[in-house]
């Protein structure tokens, strides 16, 4: 299945983020224990697992996997994953009375320090394991002619999360041995590819047709596929994000 196409990338970006908001959880913990070796460790090991929410506010974020998110809306969306899950804990810990039980400078060293780390963190992942083959969520490029060709030219960057396999045409072409992208063959091979999990993005580069034409293209050829990328300003590289849900995808 498509769903499961690439998943090593959001996988190691998810233990990434683990690793994160353990290293500032238990720094803040030992920290304070130092400082007041009254706290009880065993307690704050009870409450480690809570990282689980952190977790799944970013999926719901859709920081997971990521694709081509601007910095400016990853640190957005980071901020207020993270800031919503401790409103959250505040307003439990508040309704059930026990606040006492908890270290004010933990919550608040936890809370001001996780964004930066989860963000480095991030920005270490993509760097130390962008350049590997198998990094990014496999993706194909819909499209025909020269615009198609400098959208996959300009996504071969490993480190905005996709891995472009090549492009599939309208009809059949000549080879341009020349030219790194592979032409896969012709759109007809879309579902396919989707449906073997080969690939689990398709990137629609047809400026050239009519709403009309797209949106026939994008029912006939992209189901299957979980995300779905259409690419209609290409001098800006404006896009507008499609989920495959929209097209019959899983």
């Amino acid at each position: 299945k498509s769903t499961f196409a690439g998943w090593p990338t959001p996988a190691c970006i998810i233990a990434g983020d683990v690793i994160a908001l353990s290293l500032v959880y238990w720094v803040a913990v030992l920290l304070r224990y130092l400082i007041s070796p009254a706290y009880d460790l065993g307690f704050y090991l009870h409450l480690y697992p809570g990282i689980a929410l952190f977790l799944m506010s970013f999926l719901l974020q859709g920081l997971y996997p990521g694709l081509l998110m601007h910095p400016a809306e990853e640190i957005r969306r980071v901020s207020y994953g993270i800031t919503t899950v401790f409103l959250l804990a505040g307003a439990v810990t508040f309704v059930v009375r026990d606040a006492e039980a908890y270290s004010r400078s933990v919550f608040l060293v936890t809370w001001s320090a996780g964004v930066p780390a989860i963000l480095l963190m991030r920005t270490l992942v993509r760097g130390l394991l962008s350049r590997q083959s198998w990094w990014g969520v496999p993706a194909v490029v819909l499209g025909s002619g020269a615009a198609a060709r400098r959208v996959a030219n300009a996504l071969r960057r490993r480190d905005l999360g996709i891995r472009v396999l090549g492009l599939l045409e309208a009809r059949e072409s000549l080879r341009n041995d020349g030219d790194p992208i592979e032409v896969l063959g012709t759109l007809a091979l879309a579902p396919q590819l989707a449906a073997s999990g080969k690939a689990a993005m398709a990137i629609v580069a047809m400026p050239e047709v009519s709403p009309t034409a797209l949106r026939e293209i994008i029912q006939d050829h992209c189901r299957g596929f979980r995300h779905v990328l259409l690419m209609p300003d290409l001098p800006h590289l404006c896009s507008l994000g499609v989920s495959g849900r929209d097209v019959g995808g899983e």
